[in-house]
């Protein structure tokens, strides 16, 4: 899933990709749509395993403006299980008129417990906060106090 990682301290605006791990539960709100829509033309028993394919595609499909509003504000991927409230109330506004108006469900709970993104993306953007540290001029002069301090030492102990 493509998150966008937006840091105004360092002018820092990239997009790459993570992994959400989490779990998600809906409820029955409008039996008669749910009937209607979902169940009505289903000859036999019916079973929730039919349509949760259908709801996990809908609800990566929709994580998409919600976390687009998350990333706006700045909020890193590795800080999203702590927004599970906001996600979830994002989705549950971005799929009310489908989920609720038209199946008759809606979004009961919604947690994320991780999200993770490969070790190239994270070395990447390691590296590019490192690197974006030094457009501002005091943290850039204290950089090269520091590392002539560490050249000084070196030589230093190199001599005794």
């Amino acid at each position: 899933m493509p998150f966008r990682l937006i840091d105004r301290n360092l002018n820092l605006d990239i997009e790459f990709s993570i992994s959400l791990h989490g779990e998600y539960s809906y409820k029955l709100c409008d039996p008669i749509l749910f009937y209607k829509n979902i169940v009505g033309n289903v000859e036999g028993e019916y079973k929730r395993s039919s349509i949760d394919p259908q709801l996990k595609s809908e609800i990566l499909n929709s994580l998409g403006p919600v976390l687009a509003k998350i990333s706006a504000k700045g909020i890193r991927y590795s800080e999203l299980p702590a927004y599970n409230n906001e996600i979830a109330d994002g989705l549950r506004e971005v799929l009310k008129s489908k989920w609720v108006e038209t199946y008759g469900i809606e979004l009961d709970f919604f947690g994320v417990t991780s999200a993770t993104t490969s070790e190239e993306n994270q070395k990447m953007i390691t590296d590019l906060q490192k690197k974006a540290v030094y457009k501002d001029q005091t943290m850039a002069a204290a950089g090269l106090v520091r590392l002539a301090g560490q050249t000084r030492c070196g030589a230093t102990k190199a001599r005794r």
